[in-house]
């Protein structure tokens, strides 16, 4: 991708991440938000039009006059609201940021060293307590 940062508008995304959400009930999410990044670090579109999301939405295979008529209604919006409180609880202050398992979180451009540290730690976590609900069940059918 070629990234155009003196040309990119600055939009508001709230529509497009609520085009995000229906795009993952169709099994749509990678490839709208592929269409997204580019639309908007690339070809310097305007994100937060509803003809220009209508359009990357049948580019990437959505049917146009469902995804209208849902970005003409409040559909979605509790979603985007929901994930903008989830990201104001973890501190999300930027991009990219990555979470795991709910608890662990990686702000930032970062090593692989750092994710497989974390990768690892979760693998770690989820033996022991696999091994703990193991001995806790075999416990409990031994009584």
């Amino acid at each position: 991708m070629d990234l155009q940062y003196d040309t990119m508008i600055n939009a508001n995304t709230f529509d497009s991440h609520r085009l995000v959400h229906y795009a993952t009930t169709k099994g749509k999410e990678a490839e709208i938000i592929d269409s997204l990044l580019r639309a908007c670090l690339s070809d310097s579109l305007n994100i937060s039009d509803l003809e220009v999301l209508v359009s990357l939405a049948g580019e990437v295979g959505l049917n146009k006059a469902e995804v209208a008529a849902i970005l003409e209604s409040d559909a979605y919006v509790d979603q985007v609201f929901a994930d903008i409180e989830q990201g104001q609880r973890l501190n999300i202050t930027g991009v990219p940021f990555f979470v795991f398992n709910d608890k662990y979180t990686i702000s930032g451009a970062q090593s692989e060293q750092v994710f497989l540290n974390v990768l690892s730690m979760i693998s770690k976590e989820e033996r022991e307590i696999n091994n703990f609900q193991m001995a806790s069940k075999s416990k409990s059918e031994g009584n």
